[in-house]
């Protein structure tokens, strides 16, 4: 089941400052605005690494708040991944955010990461991020969609992610491809290859297991069902 498109727009137009999840996101994070006061206020900057970000989302943040609290973000991602000039605030470092040994515990203040630990592979890559996650910083704010939110968030589909994996294989063949023909076996190789590449959504006790020090933040939709879910380590923790 696909949703409309005007419900898709609503549900992933990042661009736009001012879209209903462009707000929800710069409410979300207000704990983690909470954390950069906290250490500019201790130590007069903030060294902080966000592992899988890009540039264009501290947007929601703005430059003016980052420069008055000399933040300076390392953003960290793959090589293929276009590296932004380094203007002051922002640095790129091509990496594995699952395998960062060139750079010593505790080399930052804060970590970041927002909807990435459920991109990077399997259980044992999911646990390396999370352990860099917390050997890189004292502090750290780890946002990821949650499993059981009955909208797929990447492919924007009503239970997707719920479904048996010969229907969700079945969505990656072209349309209008009859089963059981020679054509659609040719597609096979492509359809289990996007499969396994979907993101591995996390439920609470295997994020909580994760990330065994931090208080967990369920983000809510409508008030009622949780979104998404958020690790956090830091001075000012939020209530659930």
């Amino acid at each position: 089941m696909r949703l409309n498109s005007k419900l898709r727009k609503i549900i992933t137009n990042y661009q736009d400052p001012n879209s209903w999840i462009s707000r929800r996101r710069a409410r979300r994070v207000g704990p983690l605005l909470t954390m950069i006061k906290h250490v500019y206020n201790k130590n007069g900057r903030v060294r902080l690494i966000d592992l899988g970000g890009r540039q264009e989302y501290w947007n929601i943040v703005g430059r003016e708040f980052l420069q008055r609290h000399h933040v300076k973000i390392t953003l960290v991602n793959l090589p293929s991944v276009e590296a932004p000039p380094d203007d002051g605030v922002f640095e790129y470092h091509a990496g594995d955010a699952c395998q960062l040994s060139e750079f010593a515990d505790n080399s930052f203040d804060i970590v970041h990461s927002n909807s990435v630990i459920e991109h990077v592979g399997d259980w044992t890559r999911i646990k390396s991020f999370a352990h860099e996650s917390r050997r890189l910083a004292p502090l750290h704010f780890i946002q990821t969609p949650y499993f059981w939110f009955p909208i797929e968030p990447h492919y924007v589909r009503v239970f997707h992610h719920w479904r048996p994996w010969p229907w969700r294989a079945r969505l990656h063949f072209p349309r209008r491809t009859a089963p059981n023909t020679n054509r659609d076996l040719a597609h096979v190789e492509h359809a289990m290859t996007a499969l396994f590449s979907e993101p591995f959504l996390l439920d609470l006790r295997t994020f909580q297991f994760l990330f065994p020090d931090s208080v967990l933040h369920r983000e809510r939709f409508l008030g009622i069902f949780v979104k998404s879910l958020i690790a956090v380590l830091g001075p000012h923790r939020p209530s659930n």
